[in-house]
């Protein structure tokens, strides 16, 4: 395995693990629930080799971002649940 290859793994475990941390503490499980099962899916899509691994955990780190900006409001508790930003300029 190259060094590229492996650097990568390291730095999306690392931003997967912070942003799962995060998710736990603002009780955000919709967004655990979608991270964790697309690491799950795409690592055995890919037979659990290494490169699948490191495709799945990069994969699940790109959707981890767009779920910071747009998180699942089906599995949030009503009272954690973010306000609309046009809520929030407004009142």
């Amino acid at each position: 395995m190259s060094a590229g290859v492996l650097f990568i793994l390291i730095i999306a475990t690392f931003f997967n693990y912070l942003i799962i941390r995060k998710n736990l503490k603002a009780k955000r499980y919709g967004n655990i629930v979608v991270d964790l099962g697309m690491i799950f899916c795409l690592s055995a899509f890919f037979n659990g080799t290494i490169t699948g691994m490191a495709i799945a955990t990069s994969v699940s780190a790109m959707i981890s971002i767009h779920l910071i900006f747009k998180p699942i409001e089906a599995l949030t508790p009503k009272k954690h649940r973010r306000k609309p930003l046009w809520l929030k300029t407004f009142h």
